[in-house]
């Protein structure tokens, strides 16, 4: 048998579902002679059974336990045959020609030691996963240009080229040559997995030796496949920061290893992160002595000083990587035809990436915003070039609107620019460019256009570039555009014209449940509004109480309503259920729903449909208005003030009248919107305990492009006796309820609307602390003439919220 020229390695661990798609594209591959060898890390699923019956051919090392990415790599190098060593990802699919320009690459370049392939997202194969990698000055990583299109200017300038130097070559698709790799060490035994290409690479290029990324040869990478599962991102986090540590006191010259460890422990200290640094320092004091002797080994033979890697651009001068813009989700464009009409895109919600192509960095502060609205405020930046379309009514003509901060400049004599391309390639194309101070600021840009006879408006912004750390010193390092605050289209004639929203428009759904009493204060506050002809819609959800003939007790004495009134009666299966029900029964065009303990003033009707007429002029606005305490009913205590205006109940004091409100102000106790947004069922049956049906609700609309506009005019009081205590047990339903928030919409977390719940989810394993003495703190908070400070509420809060959330995820 004739010897390969290659030995592909590939690690797997549980990893059968990806080997699914890697290896009949891997068995296609062209040019030289290769031998496939899988070194499975003692996976637990069937991938060697299935390996052993599917594939024959593949050489196959089964280890008894996992010894990790680096090791793992090693048992497959010692057993390869082919002067070349090809270490692939099994999240992975090959182009038939992966392997000969990198082969070649090596073949016509001695000193080149190490290459690597272009990824690009396997869910997205138009953005960049890597092209190649490189490095912070204090040893974080990150991968090229992640994030970014095929089409930007950034990445066709690389692309174009046959290869270019890099740090360090990906290790999901690199190729050395077996002699290189043994001589150099391979990757660092000690390493379970995570930061193994970036300690190889920086050791490369000490030893005179280069890694360069071959951009001809494209892989496709599902990023993250395997370890995304098996692993937290704590863990990921925690375990490529010790590496990364043992790197820096292996590479780093001595002045700037001590002003790298000295910067890190700040870092570390600022944030607070005790735990971690004190695992990080600790694992590596364990390996010193042999990290002393690697030292020793590396700067003995090292031929290049640190200077020429910071030169090069290879080590960035900013102590952070770059991080990369926000992937576009879905993939593929969306259904447009299922997203509302909406003239605005707010960039700063995260709720706007349904509306967003490539090119858009996370939300983030920035300041010197001209007022209104408050100063700073949130924007997206792009990276020079980002995509994105609002949804507007066939053909219809008016100006679009920007407000942005346009591009720095991180060269002397260049001029900042931006070019707005609408509707490209089609009969509706317009394009204009707009040239800048050389100093960042906010402006606002006026354009018109006209959607086309879909009603798309698809908008690409390009822009001049510019990088902070190059203009600012020890500043970070991404590639930035302009700052987006909102995008907004003006129609000449409104997509949605009503001269008034009248009353008998409009549906009351009232949800209930043993609360009669209570619900009859809520009918006669109906009774006393200023307008009348609406209709009111009472659920009784199986309600244990005389609630049913109370109401009809009520009904009978009452024979001259001023609203028309219904009364549905079903056996309890929760206010979801309710809430559909009665919406399958509402007549109005807008639907309004109301707690059934929610006073309204006389004029919330009246405030609900001014706010309409004033704001929703295109079918894409919910109104939500302010709820107090009832304080002829509730003791308002300091606790019971703070949630309601600072705290999770409501938090009216975080919102602006007049301007839209995060997706987790969706409170179905005083909200109304249009009938036809919501479709027949709405609202999602599988929550079966208090908390978050409707905010989930609010967040599936908001990603279709419904805006929430608080209006504080449409007042209502809360009838709830309520005490530190039993809000405190309520909270921990509501963390319980956010295991099927999770499952139903898996990204939420990482909204920022949501926060982080880390911390609370560390502190809830308290709560049984927190059950014992809530009884007292309930006593003191009742007699308290003065709040607490804000940080002892947001403590209680967390560690009930946190129990609920541990023992969700228990069930």
């Amino acid at each position: 048998m004739t010897q390969p020229v290659i030995s592909i390695v590939i690690v797997n661990y549980n990893g059968r579902h990806h080997l699914e798609r890697c290896l009949p594209t891997l068995l296609i591959t062209e040019g030289p002679s290769y031998e496939i060898i899988i070194v499975d890390n003692a996976s637990q699923d069937d991938s060697c059974q299935w390996l052993a019956q599917q594939y024959p051919q593949v050489r196959v090392l089964s280890l008894t336990n996992n010894l990790g990415f680096g090791q793992a790599n090693w048992r497959g190098v010692e057993h390869a045959q082919a002067p070349y060593i090809a270490f692939l990802n099994n999240d992975t699919e090959v182009t038939p020609d992966w392997l000969i320009p990198l082969v070649a690459l090596l073949e016509q370049h001695p000193h080149i030691q190490a290459v690597c392939s272009q990824l690009v997202l396997m869910k997205n194969p138009t953005i960049i996963n890597a092209l190649g990698g490189g490095m912070a000055r204090l040893g974080h990583s990150y991968d090229r240009l992640f994030g970014f299109s095929r089409d930007h200017p950034a990445v066709h300038a690389l692309i174009s080229r046959s290869s270019f130097p890099t740090l360090f070559p990906t290790a999901a698709a690199m190729l050395m040559r077996k002699a290189d790799f043994i001589t150099l060490g391979g990757f660092d035994p000690t390493f379970f997995m995570y930061h193994e290409d970036v300690d190889l690479g920086w050791r490369i290029w000490l030893n005179g030796g280069e890694v360069h990324c071959c951009p001809q040869s494209v892989i496709y990478h599902y990023f993250g496949g395997t370890t995304a599962v098996a692993q937290p991102s704590e863990f990921r986090d925690l375990m490529g920061m010790r590496h990364n540590i043992r790197t820096l006191l292996k590479c780093y010259q001595p002045r700037r290893l001590a002003h790298a460890m000295f910067d890190q422990m700040r870092v570390w200290l600022q944030n607070q992160a005790y735990r971690d640094m004190l695992l990080i320092l600790g694992w590596n004091l364990l390996h010193l002595p042999s990290t002393l002797r690697e030292r020793w080994a590396i700067q003995r033979q090292r031929t290049r000083h640190d200077r020429e890697l910071f030169e090069r651009g290879l080590i960035l001068v900013a102590p952070h990587p770059p991080w990369g813009p926000t992937i576009p989700e879905p993939a593929t464009p969306p259904d447009w035809a299922t997203l509302l009409q909406s003239p605005v895109l707010r960039l700063a919600d995260d709720t706007a990436t349904t509306r967003l192509g490539a090119g858009w960095y996370p939300p983030e502060w920035s300041d010197n915003f001209p007022a209104p609205p408050p100063n700073p405020v949130r924007c997206r930046w792009t990276n020079g070039l980002a995509r994105c379309t609002l949804i507007l009514p066939p053909q219809a003509q008016g100006q679009l609107v920007l407000r942005l901060r346009t591009p720095g400049i991180d060269a002397p004599y260049t001029v900042p620019w931006l070019e707005l391309t609408c509707n490209k390639n089609s009969e509706y194309s317009q394009q204009q460019r707009w040239e800048f101070a050389p100093h960042s600021h906010w402006i606002q840009l006026t354009v018109p256009v006209t959607a086309a006879a879909d009603g798309l408006l698809q908008l690409t912004l390009r822009s001049s570039t510019w990088a902070p750390e190059r203009a600012l010193p020890n500043h970070e390092a991404r590639l930035m555009g302009c700052g987006v605050y909102d995008i907004r289209f003006e129609q000449q004639t409104p997509a949605f014209i009503q001269d008034s929203f009248a009353p008998n428009q409009l549906s009351v759904i009232i949800p209930t449940y043993n609360r009669c009493d209570v619900l009859l204060r809520t009918l006669r506050a109906l009774q006393a509004q200023t307008v009348s002809g609406f209709e009111v819609i009472i659920i009784d959800d199986g309600s244990t109480d005389d609630t049913a003939a109370a109401l009809e007790q009520w009904q009978q004495a009452h024979d001259s309503l001023p609203f028309s009134f219904k009364l549905i009666r079903q056996t309890n299966t929760k206010q979801g259920v309710a809430r559909n029900r009665g919406l399958r029964e509402a007549q109005g065009e807008f639907v309004l729903f109301l707690g059934d303990d929610i006073i309204p003033d006389p004029e919330f009707i009246a405030a609900h449909l001014a706010a309409h007429q004033t704001y929703n002029t295109s079918s894409d606005v919910a109104i939500i208005g302010l709820t107090a305490w009832d304080e002829s009913t509730v003791q308002v205590t300091p606790f019971l003030d703070f949630i309601n205006y600072e705290g999770p109940q409501f938090g009216y004091r975080q919102l602006t009248p007049g301007a839209e409100a995060p997706f987790t102000c969706f409170y179905t106790s005083n909200i109304s919107l249009r009938r036809a947004v919501l479709g027949d069922a709405p609202f999602d049956v599988r929550f079966n305990v208090y908390g978050w049906e409707d905010c989930e609700l609010g967040l599936r609309l908001c990603r279709q492009g419904l805006r929430i506009i608080y209006h504080p005019a449409a007042r209502a009081v809360h009838s709830h006796d309520m005490t530190l205590a039993s809000f405190l047990r309520r909270q921990t339903q509501v963390g319980e309820a956010l295991q099927t928030f999770v499952q139903l919409q898996p990204d939420i977390l990482s909204l920022s609307a949501m926060g982080d719940i880390r911390w609370q989810v560390r502190a809830g394993r308290y709560g049984w602390l927190l059950q014992l003495i809530s009884p007292l703190l309930s006593k003191l908070d009742r007699i308290a003439k003065r709040p607490w400070s804000s940080r002892i509420y947001l403590l209680l809060l967390g560690i009930a919220f946190g129990r609920g959330v541990r023992r969700g995820r228990r069930l």
